[in-house]
Parts: C-alpha cells; sequence; structure tokens
C-alpha cells in the first residue's frame, strides 16, 4: 500500500487539563475526500491546525508523506501545505491567535 499522505499516530492534544484529542490514529491518502465532523469543541479544528503546522501535539507524530513534520523545515513545510485544501467554519482558523500575533 502506498505511504499514506497525512498520518497521524498515537496524537494526543491537552489544553490545560481539558484531552481534545487522545491517541488519534488516521491515514489519509493522496486523491483522498476526507470530511472531519463532530459535535462543538469535539476537536476538529484542532486536528486540522495540527495538519497545517499551527500547533504540535503534546504526545504522538504526525507525518507527512512519511516524513515527522515535526523534522521539516518551513520552507517543506510550506510546500505540504500547498498540496493540502481545508476550510474552516467561521474564524476557526485565527480564534487561538491574539491581534498582536
Amino acid at each position: 500500500m502506498d505511504t499514506p499522505l497525512i498520518e497521524f499516530k498515537n496524537v494526543t492534544k491537552r489544553f490545560g487539563k481539558k484531552t481534545v484529542l487522545e491517541r488519534v490514529n488516521l491515514q489519509i491518502y493522496e486523491g483522498q475526500i476526507t470530511t472531519i465532523i463532530g459535535l462543538s469543541g469535539s476537536g476538529k479544528s484542532v486536528m486540522l491546525k495540527h495538519i497545517i503546522g499551527l500547533i504540535q501535539p503534546d504526545e504522538g507524530t504526525i507525518f507527512f508523506r512519511g516524513k515527522p513534520l515535526a523534522e521539516m523545515n518551513k520552507a517543506e513545510i510550506a510546500a505540504s501545505f500547498a498540496q493540502i485544501s481545508y476550510m474552516f467554519q467561521g474564524n476557526a482558523l485565527l480564534d487561538s491567535l491574539t491581534v498582536y500575533d
């Protein structure tokens, strides 16, 4: 089988005492259309923010074409994201940033 375009291996993310993602495993292959749906606060935007490098997991690894995102430089990450389309609802992309950021 081909290497996944994006892969989450045991990804966990916490904000304070709240665990938003817990040991998530996910494989998305090139050409595959994937929709992430769930209740408000279930971690959908957090997953997408991990994929595009805005936040890092507390545990686990995220891969792009088999390479850990944590090992990629800014140019590699930018080139990777140019290959992905995503759409946030409302202002979900920037909800954690201040005006200063």
